[in-house]
């Protein structure tokens, strides 16, 4: 009985986590400024005439592409989850937990900015030439977004899929990394539905880009240490 209230209760603090990745994700430097640019391309709206942006049929056409593009780059983040969770129900051991824990804690430490490991640096993406057209092609775009291996979100991404295959379950890996993909795509539409209101807030934001990366590889250092002692009991005391 304990056993399994320390799963579930695991399982619990695992997506919590994995939502709270994707809405941390959205604010690091390597992705907040470029919300405007990424918008507008996929939507085919300057940015201009989104501030405007008045009509139904315009907003509707803003949010249908937005989604589109959300979908696309949650589709291969939840693929690479239920692969994740596929590896993880072949090495199911509290050994193999530990190593998430210290893999955890290495991502951590490398966006933080304590320890820059070089490897990590490299960015990987698929370079879209043409704007896209229609919801297939924001789709399309968001696929490439999600393949794209930046120095600041390669890392959280590469955390999410540690805690999946620590899971040792397709079904909770597919559970997690669709979390995330929710928490990095709730506000992109709501930045597409407000630009406006977007724009404002990052104006104060911005100067603090920076302490959010930090207290990102906080998080993923102090989360990857209770997971290599097996203390995340720790956590579970604290939930309802």
């Amino acid at each position: 009985m304990l056993e399994d209230w320390i799963r579930e209760g695991s399982l619990l603090i695992a997506g919590a986590a994995a939502f709270a990745a994707g809405m941390l994700s959205f604010f690091l430097p390597c992705v907040l400024p470029l919300v405007p640019a990424y918008l507008s391309f996929v939507s085919g709206v300057s940015i201009q005439d989104m501030k405007g942006m008045s009509t139904t049929g315009s907003l509707r056409r803003v949010m249908g592409r937005t989604v589109a593009f959300i979908l696309g780059f949650g589709t291969i983040y939840t693929a690479a989850g239920a692969a994740a969770g596929a590896v993880g129900e072949v090495l199911t051991s509290p050994r193999a937990v530990q190593v998430a824990g210290i893999l955890l804690i290495l991502m951590g430490v490398h966006l933080s900015g304590l320890l820059k490991i070089s490897a990590l640096y490299r960015e990987r993406r698929f370079h879209v030439a043409s704007r896209p057209a229609g919801l297939m092609g924001a789709f399309v775009v968001g696929i490439a977004f999600a393949f794209g291996w930046s120095p600041c979100v390669g890392p959280v991404v590469a955390a999410i899929l540690t805690l999946a295959g620590a899971q040792e379950t397709v079904g909770r890996g597919v559970f997690l990394l669709a979390l995330y993909s929710l928490g990095l795509g709730v506000p992109f539409l709501a930045s597409a539905i407000a630009i406006n209101l977007f724009l404002g807030m990052f104006e104060r934001v911005k100067r603090w880009l920076g302490v959010i990366q930090i207290a990102s590889g906080a998080i993923l250092i102090a989360l990857g240490l209770l997971l290599a002692l097996n203390r995340i009991d720790l956590l579970l005391r604290y939930l309802p």
